[in-house]
C-alpha cells in the first residue's frame, strides 16, 4: 500500500519485444501526435511506452480506467493530477523508464544512461557547486564518471521534485557523490528549503544506468517494482 512515507519506483526497459503498436492504442490523440514528433523510431517507441506506463500505473493506484486518467500541467509544465493526494514523476533515458509514486509529498526521479562517454569537468565546472567540483577532483579518475552520474541524477531528481526547472541554480545546493543508496545534501541554499526535510535514494535499475529519486519526506522508504505490460 502506498503512503506518504513510502515511495514506489516502477522500472521498465523497452525492447524489441515491447508491443509498441498495441500500447499506442491506449493513448489519446494528443499523446499520439506528441510521440510522432520524434524522428528516430527508438525515441518514438520510448515516448509511447513511457506515456502508457505512466497512465497505466496511475489508473491502478486510482482504481479507475486508463482512458479516464487525465493529466494537467502546472506553470512549469510539470504534470499532475487533480482531486487526489497521489504524487508522481517520470524519467526516461535511452531504453529505460522510471515512474516514482507517493502520497502528498513533492517527488522527482531521474535516470541516465551512464555508459555515455562524457567530459566530466566540462559539465561540472559550469553547473556544479564548489564542494561537488572539489569532491569529484578528489575522486579516483577511474571512478569519476560513475560519481558524476550519481551527482547528476540526484541533482536532476531534486530539481524535478521542486518543479522549478531551469530557474533553480544547480550551484544553490550540493550533494554527496559517493556510491551509496542514501546520500545526503552537503548544503541547500534555495528558497528556504531545509535539507533535513528531504530523502535522496540512488540505485542502478539496469546495467549501464544510474537513477536517483528525491522526495520531501525525511522518513521515506523506497520499494522497487518491475513494470509488466499487460
Amino acid at each position: 500500500m502506498i503512503t506518504s512515507e513510502k515511495v514506489h519506483i516502477w522500472q521498465f526497459l523497452v525492447t524489441d519485444e515491447t508491443p509498441i503498436e498495441r500500447l499506442k492504442g491506449f493513448l489519446n490523440q494528443k499523446e499520439k501526435i506528441d510521440s510522432e514528433k520524434f524522428v528516430l523510431k527508438k525515441d518514438r517507441d520510448l515516448s509511447i511506452a513511457s506515456k502508457y506506463m505512466l497512465k497505466k500505473l496511475l489508473s491502478n493506484y486510482l482504481n479507475q480506467s486508463l482512458s479516464s486518467v487525465k493529466l494537467y500541467r502546472d506553470h512549469n509544465n510539470k504534470p499532475y493530477l487533480k482531486d487526489t493526494d497521489l504524487k508522481f514523476n517520470l524519467s526516461h533515458s535511452n531504453s529505460a523508464i522510471l515512474v516514482a509514486i507517493t502520497l502528498q509529498n513533492s517527488i522527482g526521479v531521474d535516470i541516465e544512461d551512464s555508459s555515455k562517454i562524457i567530459d566530466v569537468f566540462s559539465i561540472v565546472n559550469r553547473y556544479f557547486s564548489s564542494f561537488e567540483i572539489e569532491s569529484l577532483k578528489n575522486t579516483d579518475p577511474d571512478l569519476q564518471v560513475k560519481a558524476f552520474y550519481n551527482l547528476w541524477t540526484r541533482k536532476e531528481a531534486f530539481i524535478k521534485a521542486l518543479g522549478g526547472g531551469l530557474s533553480i541554480p544547480l550551484v544553490s545546493f550540493g550533494m554527496e557523490s559517493a556510491e551509496k543508496n542514501y546520500p545526503h545534501f552537503i548544503h541547500l541554499d534555495w528558497n528556504g528549503e531545509n535539507q533535513n526535510d528531504w530523502t535522496i535514494y540512488s540505485y542502478k535499475p539496469f546495467p549501464k544506468y544510474q537513477a536517483s529519486c528525491v522526495v520531501k519526506n525525511q522518513k521515506a522508504t523506497f520499494e522497487i517494482f518491475d513494470f509488466k505490460v499487460s
